[in-house]
C-alpha cells in the first residue's frame, strides 16, 4: 500500500510498526507538504546535516559563498619580461618592476605599482628571486616591504657569482589592503643589468588561517 501525506499533513498507509518492508512505493508529497519543507529563499535556516557531517552548513547566497573565496585565493605570479634584462643604477635601492602577469585571476597585483594588495586579512605565502646578467658584486640585496617597511632581506656577497640569484619565500601576516613589494639593491660601480624572465615574484594566501 502507498504512503501518503496529504496536504494537511495527515500520514495514510503507514503501519504501526513503521514503514512496510522499509520502502515508499509512491513517496508522494502534496504541494503544500512541499512549501512548508522549502529551504528559506537566502539561506538553509538550521543548515545542520545529521551526525555532524557540516555542523553549520549556512549556505547563504551571498555572505558564505563571500566568505569562502578570501581562504586559498588571491593567488598571483609576475616577472619582469619574457626576454631582456633591466639595468639596475648603483647603490640605490630599485623597486622591481614586475611588468608581466602570468596570472591573477582575483585582480591582486598592480602592474603599475609593481605591488601585491591583499583582498583580505590573513596569513600570505610569497616567493621571491632576482638574477643578476653577467656582474660581481660585493653586495647583491633584495629586501621585501610590507606596505613602507622592510620585512625580510635577502642577499648575496660572494663577488664571483656573475649569474647568481638572490631571493627566497617568507609568510607575512596582513591586514585587508596591506601590499606588499620588492626592492633590489647593488654596489658594483656602475649601472648592472639583472634577467627579466628569471625575475619573479609570486604568492596567494594560506588556507585556513
Amino acid at each position: 500500500m502507498a504512503i501518503v501525506i496529504n496536504g494537511s499533513g495527515t500520514v495514510t498507509g503507514l503501519s504501526v510498526g513503521g514503514l512496510p518492508d522499509g520502502t515508499v512505493d509512491e513517496g508522494t508529497l502534496a504541494s503544500s507538504a512541499v512549501t512548508e519543507a522549502k529551504l528559506a529563499t537566502d539561506s538553509v535556516v538550521t543548515g545542520k546535516i545529521a551526525d555532524g557531517t557540516i555542523a553549520n552548513a549556512d549556505i547563504n547566497s551571498s555572505a558564505a559563498i563571500a566568505a569562502s573565496k578570501v581562504n586559498g585565493e588571491a593567488a598571483f605570479s609576475v616577472k619582469l619580461a619574457s626576454s631582456g634584462s633591466l639595468g639596475i643604477a648603483n647603490a640605490t635601492a630599485t623597486t622591481v618592476p614586475f611588468a608581466v602577469e602570468e596570472f591573477d585571476s582575483d585582480g591582486v597585483f598592480n602592474t603599475s605599482t609593481y605591488k601585491f594588495t591583499a583582498p583580505s586579512a590573513g596569513k600570505y605565502y610569497f616567493y621571491f628571486v632576482v638574477r643578476k646578467m653577467n656582474f660581481t658584486s660585493a653586495r647583491f640585496v633584495l629586501d621585501i616591504y610590507k606596505n613602507t617597511t622592510a620585512v625580510a632581506t635577502f642577499e648575496t656577497g660572494d663577488g664571483s657569482s656573475v649569474y647568481g640569484t638572490v631571493g627566497g619565500s617568507i609568510i607575512v601576516d596582513l591586514a585587508q589592503n596591506d601590499t606588499m613589494h620588492a626592492e633590489v639593491y647593488q654596489n658594483q660601480g656602475g649601472t648592472q643589468s639583472i634577467d627579466k624572465p628569471n625575475t619573479r615574484f609570486f604568492g596567494f594566501k594560506l588556507i585556513g588561517v
